[in-house]
């Protein structure tokens, strides 16, 4: 890649560095979709709108960024990237139609749109997360600071785009031009692209030579967050279709599904092997047992003696196995997947082995081992990158129904629970060897469980019989070496962590199939279209192969940043639980959500997360739930059923007038009024004012959490017939807001005083005296002021005025709008 050729650049070093978390992204629904060609056109066109979002950001990045540069040669070169990202938002609707695609309605961006476009206006403006940045950026080495941490924010995107789609070009036939997404892939793969990421690489190594090393920080702390972004916004895109990731939402929890992992531990889970560390553990130990001359309760060897021991034993066994490799590779390869040939040709390593482990045990070399030590020790194992994150996101997560069993030959499971376990919810299951103990010091004997392949299988076969065989399960069987074959293609899905030479050459003798595990998905998900669904079959013999646990965990459960918005439909229920089960299932794994369908159903159920309900049409019996009090996310209600609401309160954080449209929906006998006592108390009976939220016309500054701390009375500049209005300062940015609230409690009506300002309130910033002053003040003739501004101007006067009249959840009363008044005549 051209960005990586730039040797020693702080670019390649960041990619490199974050380039692991480009799994997160590669492995969501929506490009294993588009790599299969399959992705249904209206996710495609959302997608699409909501980059149209993020291009006017970068094009408005750039352009803060150029202003801060100070060498008029680095101007030139952001002008350049600013230029290319405008050129591709001016052709996009002639790109889309040249993809093969009708132009897209225009959307509202999305939250994680909104949060990734905010984060690159921010970081242009000069305001980090977490870092001291001057207010005004006045000397030029500052402005140039800020240049480059823009282009570290830009970066990762544009490589990442690159880096993926060439990882999906190379799955694709170049001479297949049936597939959908061939001509999107292509662009995003062709030499121009790439010349462009290579431009920002570059340039963004030019303006951080001459940073210090804690700027060097804020680029790499900039660098990583938009990685995460990136992997954000492409985990949110709403797939509407059947897709084969993240498994663990394939389970159905309403018939019992369940997904059991299995693995190995010794160069699976640990980077290092077991039997090795155990050895040092007692080399190291055995000086500080002959310090004191004291002698321990059974006969040790000297620390040479035992270094030399060790060094005999591990030469032995790795001369031993190599023959036993090959007496079984030098018969003749089967032609098609032979599960009983590789059987029995491991059954040689039954008697290796054994014959190892029992040598070891006559060498005395694991007497005298401290169990404490031993904890220790595995406390500080250096463990597979990505492991251990991913072993404590399936024991905490109380909602997947999921275990974790380890297989392994390790001589000692203290090690490996002590490696692996860290308080977590869900017990961790450890199959393996162990070491006899006397008074927590070891004896040198073994209690021997599993020592080859077979016994391995044999525990395997064990644990899936104990199951209940009624429920849908899924097995998935994650190791490393050749112990672990028989395991991984008897489950459902066998992952190969790494390359074992020894392994693959040995599988392959038996006609085990090898293939990438994200080449393997993408094969999954046409067969879920061409099919109709995708099943998992044992015995299959293909393995799926992976370089890093981050592979396995955004198989499994997606990517690390659960955050997901999505649509839910449900048409068939007969009884609250089955509705509760299907949404579970659609819903369990996300954390902020949901617009869900259930009209025209019997039975109805509860989510605290909800956005949207529609309801409209069931058949519902009874009072409406009193937990729906409990959705405070909750914006649309359509309930659309003659039923009474509670007086408990349940719809505090529903405007009343928005209800208005649901028939018979409030009160028995039909005692309605929007404005009656009655009525409003029913969402004053919790004590509990309604929520308000900021509703933004334009890029601002500062966020909903800085304003309430300013609406008080000592900052009220004018109290009206029916508003107050405040000056609200924020610090950081500087800004002042004129903060108008739009209705008042009884009691402020008899007060006059500020009250409680917690509830829907409209913003807007407070620029009308400068517009003033610039059109009529002292400075007019000083201070031109151009039609285009004086346009963007009406606009969002206009814009304000349509959301009041149209679009606004709580009713806005305002008297005449006078320009003249705000803007000056020249406006009317």
């Amino acid at each position: 890649m051209g960005g990586m050729d730039v040797e020693g650049g702080i670019a390649r070093k960041l990619w490199n560095k974050f380039r692991s978390e480009s799994v997160f992204v590669n492995y969501t629904p929506f490009f294993v979709c588009v790599a299969a060609g399959n992705l249904s056109t209206d996710s495609f066109l959302h997608y699409v709108s909501q980059h149209v979002h993020l291009l006017n950001a970068f094009v408005h990045a750039y352009e803060l960024a150029e202003e801060c540069a100070d060498d008029d040669e680095d101007k030139q070169a952001i002008r350049k990237l600013r230029k290319h990202v405008q050129g591709k938002l001016n052709s996009n609707d002639s790109l889309v139609l040249e993809w093969g695609f009708e132009l897209p309605e225009e959307r509202m961006p999305t939250n994680t749109t909104v949060k990734y476009a905010d984060f690159l206006l921010a970081t242009a403006s000069g305001r980090i997360e977490g870092e001291r940045v001057p207010g005004k950026l006045a000397t030029p080495f500052e402005k140039t600071k800020v240049a480059a941490y823009t282009l570290g924010a830009i970066a990762p995107c544009m490589r990442l785009f690159a880096f993926i789609n060439k990882e999906i070009q190379a799955l694709l036939d170049p001479n297949d031009s049936s597939h959908t997404y061939k001509k999107w892939i292509d662009y995003y793969c062709s030499q121009d692209f790439e010349a462009y990421a290579f431009r920002i690489e570059e340039l963004l190594d030019t303006l951080s030579v001459t940073l210090t090393g804690e700027e060097l920080d804020v680029i790499e702390k900039v660098y990583h967050q938009s990685m995460r972004l990136e992997v954000e916004f492409f985990s949110s895109q709403p797939i509407i279709q059947e897709t084969v990731v993240p498994l663990s939402r394939t389970l159905d929890p309403a018939v019992g599904g369940e997904l059991s992992i299995f693995c190995d531990f010794d160069l699976t889970c640990a980077a290092f092997d077991s039997s090795a560390i155990l050895a040092e553990i007692a080399i190291i130990t055995r000086p500080k047992a002959d310090s004191d001359g004291s002698e321990t309760q059974l006969a040790r060897l000297s620390s040479a003696d035992l270094r030399s021991t060790w060094d005999a034993l591990s030469s032995q066994y790795t001369e031993e196995f190599e023959q036993c490799i090959e007496s079984i590779t030098t018969t003749e390869t089967v032609t098609s997947f032979s599960y009983e040939g590789l059987c029995e040709a491991l059954e040689q390593f039954a008697h290796f082995e054994k014959a190892a482990n029992s040598r070891v045990v006559q060498s005395g070399v694991l007497k005298g081992l401290n169990q404490e030590d031993i904890k220790r020790a595995g406390q500080g194992l250096i463990l597979q990158d990505g492991c251990k994150g991913f072993i404590r996101k399936i024991m905490k997560n109380e909602n997947l129904s999921a275990s974790l069993h380890v297989l392994s030959y390790c001589w000692c499971g203290d090690l490996i629970r002590s490696a692996l376990s860290s308080g977590d919810v869900k017990a961790l299951n450890v199959y393996s060897n162990e070491l006899a103990y006397e008074e927590s010091i070891t004896t040198g004997e073994i209690i021997k469980k599993l020592e080859s392949p077979m016994e391995k299988l044999q525990a395997f076969n064990n644990i899936l019989n104990n199951r209940d065989q009624d429920s849908q399960h899924l097995t998935v069987y994650i190791g490393g070496s050749v112990g672990d074959l028989l395991c991984m293609l008897k489950a459902d899905i066998g992952i190969v962590m790494g390359s074992n030479p020894t392994l693959r050459q040995l599988g392959e003798q038996f006609g085990v199939s090898f293939v990438p595990l994200f080449s393997g998905l993408v094969v999954k998900q046409r067969e879920v279209v061409e099919v109709g669904s995708s099943t998992w079959k044992k015995l299959s013999g293909t393995l799926y192969t992976v370089s890093s646990w981050d592979e396995i965990h955004a198989f499994i459960l997606g990517t690390a940043i659960q955050i997901q918005y999505t649509d839910c439909v449900v048409t068939e229920a007969s009884s609250w639980s089955d509705v509760l089960a299907q949404l579970s299932f659609e819903l369990l794994h996300f954390p902020i959500c949901y617009n869900v369908d259930t009209q025209g159903m019997k039975h109805c159920f509860i989510c605290e997360k909800l956005i949207t309900w529609n309801m409209k049409n069931n058949q519902l019996t009874g009072s409406i739930s009193k937990s729906i009090a409990m959705m405070l996310t909750l914006v649309v209600l359509d309930l659309s059923i003659r039923r009474p609401v509670p007086a408990n309160g349940v719809l505090r954080t529903i405007n009343p007038d928005d209800l208005a449209s649901n028939p018979g929906v409030l009160l028995p006998c039909n005692q309605y009024s929007p404005t009656s006592s009655k009525h409003r108390s029913l969402f004053e009976a919790s004590k509990r004012e309604w929520p308000w939220r900021l509703m933004a016309f334009q890029r601002l500054g500062f966020s909903a959490a800085d304003i309430p701390y300013c609406t008080k009375e000592t900052n009220v500049v004018r109290i009206g017939a029916t508003v107050v209005v405040y000056k609200a300062e924020t610090s950081e940015p500087k800004t002042v807001v004129a903060v108008k609230k739009l209705w008042r409690s009884r009691t402020d009506l008899k007060t006059g005083s500020s009250g409680d300002c917690r509830r829907r309130d409209s913003f807007r910033e407070a620029k009308a005296s400068k517009y003033r002053e610039a059109l009529h003040g002292k400075q007019a003739s000083r201070l031109p002021v151009d039609w285009v501004s004086r346009s963007n101007v009406a606009l969002r006067v206009a814009q304000g005025l349509a959301h009041l009249h149209h679009h606004s959840h709580l009713p806005a009363i305002h008297r005449v709008t006078n320009c003249r008044f705000r803007f000056g005549k020249s406006l009317q």
